[in-house]
């Protein structure tokens, strides 16, 4: 079995906008064992989209393409698959019919240009869409089986869970199975060498891929049966968390914030935050967690000294001293969250995240984190690479990897 991905639209193609949809859906058949060979991105051109697609329907078993499917003149997917092959678009009376009382619903009248959502090639099998308006369709190109979907995300993923997941995990061949580990504070090269040998030895395949602050580590192993293959993969993970140790912070799609928000939570302690330099990127990442609120209490966004000193108490003599940048003052400013917060332990961040304002002494990159604790206040330093954003993801990575390690040490007790 081979897959192929395409996503359409001329925003993909200028680097206006991300293929997100083709990265969700390679991860999630890796999960399940079917393998993407392709994805490819084509614009909104029909003779370009039919050339893309007879070439796929040659060398594939299946493609799953998004996009195009909208109202507007740039949507071509319906045309150029027609135009492939040999027939006219037509509209569904059932889907025309779904698409008015959903429009209805909403207040709106169903309009000509509307209208064009529930159009599809003649002969083609509609796949409905549980999240939208615009429906999908299922054809033959050459040898390939093919699914279109709309480009909105929550909608293409949807269809592509309800509608075609199923018939590829129905599909026989070979099994195979994949489980991420996500890891932190390692490099790729020293998780590499680490993990020397493992892949001979238990018969697997080992991948990376770094992101952002995160090292993953993938585990796969293919064969006729899928208990064992299972097994395999399961002999896999436990010997890399055996290796990389407390590096291993989660498997799947679990975040470090998460991983944190639950020690918070199982030994009922509560977190403060302090940022200077990442402006509210630890915030964002914690409250995007449900439920965060038990044990989150808030974070103080002290850019200015003047308010580091107003409401978080750090003193001014310290910041003319040793600067806003330093570890004097990182811990001053976590002491004062959790002082002025009333958490048990409080995170700081004061940094350089560039792209100017470093020196030979402070470089652009640095950044001190400090974690404030009943018993201590821990700091610590690093230079960080990459871009503005990237510089405070990782920043604040390093410091939940700090509270991530401190809240480790105390389980099974208290502080």
């Amino acid at each position: 079995m081979n897959i192929a991905l395409l996503a359409l639209g001329t925003e993909l193609t200028r680097g206006e906008a991300l293929n997100g949809n083709g990265r969700v859906m390679a991860e999630e058949l890796s999960a399940i064992g079917r393998d993407v060979h392709e994805i490819l991105c084509v614009d909104d051109d029909t003779a370009r989209i039919v050339e893309a697609l007879r070439r796929l329907g040659e060398q594939y078993d299946f493609v799953i393409a998004t996009g195009g499917l909208g109202p507007t003149t740039d949507d071509l997917t319906r045309e150029a698959v027609a135009r492939l092959l040999g027939t006219e678009v037509v509209t569904d009376p059932e889907s025309l019919r779904k698409l008015e009382e959903r429009l209805r619903a909403r207040g709106r009248e169903l309009t000509v240009t509307n209208s064009k959502m529930a159009q599809l090639p003649a002969a083609a099998k509609v796949v409905m869409n549980p999240a939208g308006s615009a429906i999908g369709f299922e054809v033959k190109i050459g040898r390939a089986r093919c699914w279109f979907l709309p480009g909105v995300p929550a909608e293409a993923l949807a269809m592509f869970r309800q509608s075609i997941v199923p018939v590829l995990l129905a599909t026989g061949g070979p099994c195979t199975r994949q489980r991420i580990l996500r890891t932190v504070d390692i490099a790729e090269s020293a998780a590499g060498e680490r993990l020397a040998g493992l892949e001979e030895k238990l018969g697997i395949t080992l991948g990376y891929r770094v992101h952002a602050a995160e090292l993953e580590v993938k585990v796969l192993a293919t064969g006729a049966e899928p208990s064992a293959v299972e097994a395999t993969v399961a002999r896999g993970v436990a010997a890399v968390r055996e290796r990389l140790g407390r590096h291993v912070f989660s498997e799947g799609a679990t975040t470090l914030a998460q991983v944190v928000a639950e020690l918070l939570h199982r030994q009922r302690r509560t977190l403060a935050l302090a940022e200077s330099c990442t402006g509210g990127v630890a915030a964002a990442e914690l409250t995007a967690i449900p439920g965060i609120s038990e044990v989150f209490l808030g974070s103080v966004v002290a850019y200015h000294n003047a308010v580091k000193e107003a409401l978080l108490g750090v003193p001014p003599l310290e910041l003319e001293t040793f600067g806003a940048v330093s570890e004097p003052v990182a811990k001053s400013m976590a002491e004062g969250a959790r002082r002025r917060l009333g958490a048990e332990v409080a995170l700081s961040f004061t940094g350089i995240a560039g792209p100017e304002g470093g020196t030979p002494d402070k470089p652009v990159g640095l950044v001190h984190y400090a974690l404030a604790t009943p018993g201590e206040t821990l700091a610590r330093s690093q230079v960080f690479f990459g871009a503005r954003p990237e510089v405070q993801r990782r920043a604040v990575a390093a410091g939940l990897e700090l509270l991530r390690g401190w809240l480790l040490e105390r389980e099974g007790g208290s502080a």
